[in-house]
């Protein structure tokens, strides 16, 4: 029987330049002169830091960051006296001991990991975006606002766990930009489904100016460290929500954000990933769902996913529990096959069947 592999790791994809995206190019021959300046200018700082922060690509982030010379000099000299002493003082060290030839995120080597992550879903996803770069997944529903912001984790643990995080994250970036001779960044998957933005703006406030120290650091001290920051099932209400982030970006920040309101097709964000991802994201999201009894609130949607291998097949059928208004409710079902090729979605009333599949993620 053929097999088809559980997707890629996201340290198997090489692009060529010619089919690269905006942004992931590697050094351009007008930056060559540039990034020589930039290491005269910096040599003082330069000999004191890190090997991976003296690498062509860390000047290349900078540059294109901070748009131009004069302020990526700036900010690098600011990112690199932070960077080398954060990478010398514990818990940080061990940090990066566990991820010095990883080439995925992995949130359990952080400080306080397990503390956090209990009241803070954030997660790794398994597999890659298209253009094979890692996805960082937040999944907003599963959020404990109260115990992030009444002292039930503290703030200074807290503080630790996010800035080893973006610093792994950097780290890792850069291992696989050096393997692959090209840039390479993590996309932000944000999943609003399920959300009350009143619960955000009243038990989140705290949360929200946390993470606005937070992305102040990404800005100055990793600038290019986030490729794409893709917003999913916005609610008409998340306006106001994004009315208190968007002046906390600057404006090559806010360009990345695209945001896929509530009742645009999953398959125009799953189009952007490997199947593998897309079954991790989903598979993570939905893990405290009861689908023995879900409630699906009016104009709302859920998700189920299953991962398929070759030969396998997989059947949604959707039962309404007595008094349900079955009529107001779709199945509507995706495959997305393991090796890429163009992402076809179906609908159906109540019930769907998939067909024999060559491998991948099915969901609906």
């Amino acid at each position: 029987e053929k097999r088809v592999p559980a997707g890629a790791s996201a340290g198997a994809h090489t692009l060529p330049h010619a089919g690269m995206p905006d942004g992931l190019v590697w050094v351009q021959p007008e930056e060559v002169e540039q990034i020589a300046c930039m290491r005269i200018a910096l040599q003082d700082e330069l000999a004191a830091a890190l090997p991976e922060l003296r690498h062509d690509h860390q000047f290349l982030r900078f540059l294109r960051g901070h748009g131009g010379y004069e302020k990526a000099v700036e900010k690098m000299r600011l990112a690199l006296s932070y960077r080398t002493e954060l990478a010398t003082a514990e818990p940080f060290r061990a940090m990066r001991a566990a991820t010095l030839q990883a080439s995925a995120i992995d949130l359990s080597v952080l400080p306080h990991s397990d503390e956090v992550l209990r009241h803070l879903p954030l997660r790794a996803v398994e597999g890659a975006t298209v253009d094979g770069l890692p996805v960082c997944l937040s999944v907003t529903r599963l959020f404990h606002f109260r115990a992030l912001t009444d002292g039930t984790v503290d703030d200074e643990r807290l503080d630790l766990f996010f800035r080893a995080m973006i610093e792994q994250r950097a780290l890792v970036c850069h291992q696989l930009s050096v393997a692959r001779s090209r840039l390479v960044k993590c996309v932000d998957l944000r999943d609003l489904t399920g959300i009350s933005v009143a619960e955000i703006l009243t038990s989140g406030r705290p949360l929200i100016a946390k993470l606005g120290r937070i992305i102040s650091v990404i800005q100055d001290f990793y600038p290019e460290l986030i490729h794409k920051a893709f917003i999913f099932n916005a609610s008409p209400a998340f306006s106001q929500l994004f009315a208190l982030v968007t002046p906390m970006l600057n404006a090559r920040m806010k360009a990345k954000v695209s945001v896929f309101a509530l009742g645009n097709p999953f398959a125009e964000v799953a189009a952007r990933l490997e199947a593998r991802a897309a079954w991790s994201w989903l598979s993570q999201a939905t893990a405290e769902l009861d689908y023995a009894e879900l409630h699906v609130a009016h104009s709302t949607v859920e998700y189920a996913t299953v991962w398929l291998e070759a030969g396998q097949c997989a059947r949604w059928k959707l039962n309404f529990l007595p008094g349900s208004p079955g009529n107001a409710v779709k199945l509507r079902r995706i495959f997305m096959p393991a090796v890429p090729v163009a992402v076809a979605a179906a609908g159906g009333e109540a019930a769907a069947e998939e067909e024999d599949a060559e491998g991948g993620a099915g969901s609906a």
